[in-house]
């Protein structure tokens, strides 16, 4: 049974490949993709219930045509596989599509039971009995397990009434005329129902590609934003590294010029108290230079370790030395004049 076009197949494989082709490294493909994939197999799980139905109703089918064969009513077995090996596996097909899995069963034990009771059934009223029942297969499509269950019940009382009034001799029409009116009503119902879930499951189908390929579309937009934005993170990234990279190198001449010129300046002091400057601004710039290329050294490795050290400022500085006052100049006397 065919249940799509060439135009269909391609859209559904191109969906797949999008869909297998798609990156899960990002939160919206994490969250996307489940759902993505989830609507892709639901519609070739469908497509597969409608055909797994179908074949279950050439069986029915089969078993229908023996009965006519033993009962010898071949007019009444053509309406009868009309209604069971057409209406009723398309029908059951969509409700078999879904993944839930007690509808799906439901639906099966549902189908089995009327198709039974189709086969045994005999008598005048054989036919009512048979369109009353159908009516739980359109639950089915449209509702849960629990809505089947309430339209067979429905449909046993219906054919009760029927019963009971045929009877106790309440014929508004004869026997014949009743059974077709209600056939052909029921047909007519049926038909119908038929035709408006089919137009209903082919919009959807199309809805439901659409928004597949508007999702992967969106889904392909937020990648390349991302591949953009990941390419100008790695591109500034470069540039830092080129700047720290040369500037090591111009800080590393200028430091050995700063550290060159203290180390002349020690030698060439004589009082103790300059050597001793001197010396605390060499081991600040060494510190210092020190600092500068661990930076540089981190920025190219990529890695990074510190070191917790104890440091005490007033350690370092050296105290300040006390002073002798200065002595205070002396006011040289004047002669006053008289």
């Amino acid at each position: 049974m065919t249940t799509h076009g060439n135009g269909d197949v391609r859209d559904e494989n191109a969906a797949a490949d999008a869909l297998a082709e798609a990156p899960t490294h990002s939160w919206i493909d994490r969250y996307l993709h489940p759902r993505l994939v989830h609507g892709e197999l639901r519609e070739r799980h469908t497509a597969r219930g409608i055909f797994i139905a179908t074949l279950s109703a050439l069986v029915a089918l089969v078993g229908l045509l023996v009965v006519s064969v033993v009962e010898d009513q071949p007019n009444v077995v053509v309406l009868r596989v009309i209604g069971v090996a057409l209406f009723a596996p398309i029908l059951l097909g969509l409700r078999l599509g879904s993944l839930r899995f007690s509808t799906r069963y439901g639906s099966l034990a549902v189908f089995v039971v009327i198709t039974g009771a189709v086969a045994l059934s005999g008598g005048t009223h054989s036919k009512a009995q048979y369109l009353y029942t159908v009516i739980p297969f359109l639950a089915a499509v449209f509702d849960s397990v629990a809505m089947c269950v309430f339209w067979m019940g429905l449909s046993l009382i219906a054919t009760a009434a029927f019963l009971v009034l045929d009877l106790y001799g309440f014929h508004f029409v004869s026997s014949t005329q009743s059974s077709r009116l209600i056939e052909i009503s029921g047909f007519a119902v049926v038909l119908v129902t038929v035709l408006v879930v089919a137009i209903s499951f082919a919009r959807s189908r199309r809805t439901s590609y659409r928004r597949l390929r508007e999702i992967a579309r969106d889904l392909s937009d937020a990648n390349g934003a991302l591949a953009d934005a990941r390419a100008q993170a790695m591109r500034a990234d470069r540039a830092k590294y080129t700047f720290l990279m040369r500037m090591n190198g111009d800080l590393q001449h200028s430091f050995d010029g700063v550290l060159g010129a203290l180390d002349g300046l020690v030698r060439t002091l004589e009082r103790s108290e300059h050597a001793e400057y001197a010396h605390m601004f060499r081991r600040s710039g060494t510190a210092l230079w020190t600092m500068a290329r661990s930076v540089a050294q981190y920025v190219e490795s990529d890695d990074l370790s510190l070191a917790s050290e104890q440091m005490a400022p007033r350690i370092s500085l050296p105290e300040e030395p006390e002073r002798p006052p200065l002595p205070r100049p002396q006011l040289e006397s004047r002669p006053e004049l008289h």
